[in-house]
């Protein structure tokens, strides 16, 4: 029964470590220290000199079985501590807003392709149905030009995905 008891606890540590590792980096300085608080006393028979932890209206309390907290565990907090943790969730947002912008990119070239290629058609269908010169030759200028547009316009699009993918590359 003592090693059911001391799996437990173990179990316990990694528990609270691992939600308080995700979830501190979203609390204020104070709450970090109650937490961290909490984490010191996991195991230990006396409860923390600090107030309850009230986080959302849960209190939550170090009335944990005797057994002192696993120097392990505490060498794993102060690690996690010295890591800047905002830094990676940060990147993976901005991580998150670059695969975004390069789908949004890809949505605007596959529509440009896809304009381009109505365009096309009606350049064509002008060359071969208006019997009209200066009429044919008007719209067929006309075609051109917004073509000749887009055209650049797909090959802005194209680079600017391109810098944006490069980016999530390196």
């Amino acid at each position: 029964m003592g090693n059911q008891k001391e799996s437990f606890d173990k179990l316990l540590e990694k528990y609270v470590f691992n939600a308080a590792a995700q979830f501190i980096d979203q609390v204020d300085p104070e709450m970090q220290t109650k937490i961290i608080d909490l984490l010191n006393h996991i195991g230990k028979t006396t409860p923390p000199t600090s107030a309850p932890i009230n986080c959302n209206s849960l209190e939550l309390t170090t009335t944990f079985p005797a057994e002192s907290c696993d120097i392990q565990l505490e060498r794993q907090w102060k690690e996690a501590l010295r890591k800047p943790v905002r830094k990676k969730r940060i990147k993976n947002e901005i991580y998150g807003l670059t695969r975004r912008l390069i789908d949004l990119y890809q949505i605007r070239i596959e529509s440009t392709i896809f304009c381009i290629g109505q365009l096309q058609r009606l350049l064509k269908r002008s060359h071969n149905t208006i019997s009209d010169r200066s009429r044919q030759s008007y719209l067929i200028n006309h075609y051109q030009s917004i073509i000749d547009n887009k055209a650049a316009y797909l090959t802005k699009m194209q680079a600017l995905q391109q810098k944006e993918l490069n980016k999530v590359h390196a």
